[in-house]
């Protein structure tokens, strides 16, 4: 068995990852994978009170908490909750604290005027 890297394989160090401001004020994001209008892997730093104003997915969004606690439609998540939403599953976001998330979407987020 050949255990050297494929050249599909990509492998990303953390501490070569930037973090890089969001068009959300009051985040921070590393990307690891996708681009700006498709699939896309980043972990999200959330400072305490950012609030993500209501909006939908086209496509699915599955996000991992991996330190902090936040409000989803007034619905509590803490460090190792985990949660999914589709098309149609319009919310809106409240960190409470410092929060960090393990996020993956299919496709960018839709803001509801």
């Amino acid at each position: 068995m050949n255990l050297e890297a494929k050249e599909f394989i990509k492998i990303l160090k953390d501490n070569e990852q930037l973090w890089n401001d969001s068009e959300l004020v009051g985040s921070k994001i590393k990307s690891y994978w996708g681009n700006e209008d498709e699939k896309e892997v980043f972990i999200a730093k959330f400072a305490p009170d950012t609030f993500v104003p209501l909006h939908d997915h086209p496509g699915r969004e599955f996000t991992y908490v991996l330190k902090g606690e936040m409000r989803v439609n007034n619905k509590e998540f803490y460090t190792g909750d985990f949660l999914t939403a589709g098309p149609g599953d319009c919310h809106e976001i409240l960190f409470v604290k410092e929060t960090v998330c393990l996020i993956i979407t299919e496709k960018n987020i839709q803001f509801i005027n």
